[in-house]
């Protein structure tokens, strides 16, 4: 049984195309939330358990970390079976029955450091899954709806980020606590940055906090969800970015997606963020593959030369409508006209391409460019990726 590398809950589950799910952009902000939040203090608390043994080969000669946190704890023998308690099932989570018995399942020794990291960690998600930090208020000092005799919650787990589920001495309400632990503050300014290759980066801040105790390890809880997929997608990092992929595993261009981050410590949460849309551009196609020469055949005093060339490998999930093929012939001796002037249209060919293409002659070196354009060219006209390749085109006696 191998530890679950985590890092990610909830499957991107893509809906058919031409499916409208505007209930995708109204999910309920708090459905999964809470576990959500432990999920996170458990990293945060096998963190810090590992940053206090912290070896010398986690670090460069400078004594700056390569890795993240994260990682460096994912390839520890020791630190690594603490995010396996981590990872267990939702429905799992905080029985702490369970979680033992997987760790006496786990491939290590009984009095291996690796087995008591792995039921300390069963022990730690038990305990926080249950209660929150800090205390109740006195109920004499509780004033408006918080002094109602209502049941409004059965345990810490049914209130909201560090709300407590206090008794107000006629029922059971949510409330801040007093003398809670230093909580980090909700992160802010989402900003979001189109990559080359069709991803999202999406960055926030963290604000440092009045507290001066210290926070400890922080992690952070990306939530997002877009009208094509069912559910909310859930990230972890330690980073205050994160990468995410483009079509079709990840973030569709012309989509209206929604993101929300929560930074957590062993100590809990603050909450998550305010709710920040965006909508991906359609990225122009990347350039055509393999553009080569594929047969040459001379007629007539001149030479017909055969290209071709294999589909871009990134389209943004459109389709390739045509290919605009330019050519531009030049002699070894004579100065080359500027690079954008000698181009001259040949032609244009519907997807797939590759065809036969007439010289001026043999002897002359030629540079063929292709253009690959999408359905949005028209509209567009910056959406074209571009490769260009020369070659001599020599004389033949028949056919090459």
């Amino acid at each position: 049984m191998k530890p679950y590398p985590g890092g990610r809950r909830g499957g991107l589950h893509v809906l058919p195309l031409g499916t409208l799910c505007v209930v995708a952009a109204l999910v309920p902000l708090a459905v999964g939330s809470v576990h959500q939040i432990l999920w996170g203090r458990c990293y945060a608390h096998c963190l810090e358990n590992h940053l206090a043994t912290e070896s010398p080969e986690d670090t460069d000669q400078s004594g700056t970390a390569f890795r993240s946190a994260i990682q460096t704890c994912q390839r520890h023998n020791v630190c690594k079976w603490c995010l396996y308690v981590c990872e267990r099932p939702e429905d799992q989570y905080t029985d702490s029955e369970n979680c033992l018995h997987d760790c006496r399942n786990t491939r290590t020794n009984s009095r291996s450091a690796s087995r008591q990291a792995c039921v300390h960690a069963c022990s730690f998600v038990s305990l926080t899954g249950a209660s929150k930090t800090g205390n109740c208020p006195a109920p004499d000092t509780l004033v408006g709806f918080e002094s109602a005799c209502v049941e409004s919650c059965h345990g810490d787990a049914d209130c909201p980020n560090a709300r407590k589920c206090c008794h107000n001495g006629c029922g059971k309400v949510c409330t801040e606590p007093h003398d809670p632990e230093a909580l980090p503050e909700v992160p802010s300014n989402i900003t979001f940055r189109l990559l080359g290759n069709g991803g999202v980066l999406v960055r926030w801040e963290l604000m440092p906090t009045d507290d001066l105790r210290p926070l400890g390890p922080v992690v952070y809880i990306l939530r997002w969800w877009c009208p094509y997929i069912s559910g909310v997608v859930t990230e972890l990092t330690d980073q205050t970015k994160m990468r995410l992929k483009g079509y079709p595993t990840g973030i569709y261009p012309g989509a209206k997606c929604h993101f929300m981050v929560a930074s957590v410590n062993t100590h809990g949460s603050r909450g998550f963020s305010k709710v920040a849309p965006y909508i991906k551009k359609f990225m122009p196609p990347s350039p055509p593959e393999h553009l080569e020469e594929a047969r040459s055949i001379v007629k007539d005093g001149n030479v017909d030369v055969k290209i071709q060339w294999q589909p871009p490998l990134y389209t943004d999930g459109l389709l390739i409508h045509k290919y605009e093929v330019s050519d531009c012939p030049h002699t070894h001796t004579h100065a080359r006209t500027p690079f954008l002037k000698c181009f001259i249209k040949l032609c244009t060919l519907p997807a797939p391409g590759g065809g036969w293409f007439e010289s001026s002659g043999p002897g002359l070196h030629h540079l063929q460019l292709v253009d690959s354009c999408t359905e949005r060219c028209h509209r567009a006209p910056g959406s074209r990726g571009w490769m260009s390749t020369e070659f001599t085109l020599q004389g033949f006696s028949g056919q090459g």
